[in-house]
């Protein structure tokens, strides 16, 4: 698998945080049938990555420079004999997309779109999932509530903005504990 889409991504890996290709820098993910996984991922995100995921292939590429992440999935394709590989078809940067789509059929590989099996996978919750899920619904009904108390004729939306805000912020803070978040 070659996965790019950030929710993808943290689903599959635990990181999270990346710019993304809205400013035109690919993170991506790559997942063998066999072996580790490969995170290649912008220079200036490498120690990011390092703190957040436990993968050990961390491959870092640099704007402008060479071949940029080309490089680095050229060389995880070196060792596949015509690859199939799966991505998220309507989650894959189009650039990163015809470039995979040109290299494989260079190569005799072919692009296989893995979405609805991702999406079924995706479906599957752990308990601290499911309680990370719950802490954010108590969030929204806080900031529901602030909203509530606060709205009344002649009172400014930017209150009413700021209360909601408030009430979101000081529930998603009583989740915190002094060692750190409390999500499990």
């Amino acid at each position: 698998f070659v996965l790019c889409d950030p929710d993808t991504i943290y689903y599959a890996s635990g990181l999270c945080g990346d710019l993304g290709m809205e400013f035109g820098r690919p993170m991506i993910l790559a997942i063998p049938r066999s072996g580790e996984c490969t995170v290649i991922t912008p220079l200036l995100e490498e120690l990011l990555v390092k703190a957040m995921v436990s993968i050990e292939d961390i491959r870092s590429w640099m704007d402008g420079t060479g071949s940029e992440w080309r490089k680095h999935l050229n060389d995880l394709f070196k060792s596949c004999n015509r690859p199939t590989i799966g991505i998220e078809q309507y989650k894959t940067p189009l650039v990163v997309f015809q470039w995979l789509q040109n290299e494989l059929s260079a190569g005799g590989g072919k692009l296989t779109d893995i979405t609805d099996f991702l999406s079924d996978l995706k479906m599957i919750k752990s308990e601290a999932d499911i309680n990370i899920m719950r802490q954010a619904g108590q969030v929204a009904v806080a900031m529901a509530e602030a909203a509530a108390e606060t709205i009344a004729e002649g009172v400014p939306e930017y209150e009413v903005a700021l209360a909601v805000m408030a009430g979101g912020t000081r529930k998603a803070a009583s989740f915190f504990r002094e060692d750190g978040p409390d999500l499990m």
